[in-house]
């Protein structure tokens, strides 16, 4: 009777045990989800921040030229703009990660007159939340690569028949179609968003 009433004992001790791994699990669980949910938060209101900070001290060091020719990740990390740990191999590492770059080019099709800002592997999450703010009249649109690589220059600046317009020419945000499918990416989970800035 004494060795069946242990065994109960013994029983219950290991399904409260059980059921406590299991809570605790659940605990866990939730606490890295909450995690990556504010982590991915942080990292897009920093991106904002650059962007907006960035883009409007580039125009200021470019105002004596009538465009943005020379405009490349070098002359923006001789302005200072950027912390000297930021840069790397000839770009700037972004919010989003160690394999996430940024770089700066003049648009060569357009006499160089609009610049931008390319960042590569971009999530879809942050992609789609950068191109539904509010941007200054000198950002003039947002386009995305499919395919994730290190940043290069644009070879034009972005038009209202873009497929793969974000934010549309006379800041004129796009519908959440258009949207959706431009930050979607085919492959790798992120694409490489092209931010477009001119001189107002």
């Amino acid at each position: 009777m004494q060795s069946m009433k242990k065994q109960s004992q013994q029983g219950a001790t290991l399904i409260e045990t059980s059921l406590w791994l299991i809570i605790l699990g659940i605990v866990v669980a939730a606490a890295i989800v909450l995690f990556v949910v504010v982590s991915g938060k942080m990292q897009i209101t920093k991106a904002q921040e650059e962007i907006i900070t960035v883009v409007p001290a580039i125009i200021q060091q470019f105002t004596p030229q009538s465009n943005f020719d020379g405009l490349t990740p070098d002359a923006v990390n001789s302005s200072g703009l950027f912390t000297q740990e930021q840069f790397n191999a000839g770009f700037f590492t972004s919010p989003f990660g160690s394999t996430s770059q940024i770089g700066f080019y003049a648009v060569p099709s357009t006499n160089s007159t609009a610049g931008a800002m390319v960042i590569s592997f971009v999530p879809e999450a942050a992609c789609l939340a950068l191109s539904a703010m509010s941007w200054p009249d000198s950002i003039i649109g947002m386009d995305t690569v499919k395919t994730p690589a290190a940043p290069t220059a644009p070879s034009t600046v972005i038009t209202d028949g873009d497929g793969n317009l974000l934010y549309g020419t006379g800041h004129a945000t796009q519908s959440v179609a258009n949207q959706t499918l431009g930050c979607t990416p085919t492959a790798d989970g992120a694409v490489n968003l092209n931010i477009y800035f001119v001189k107002k």
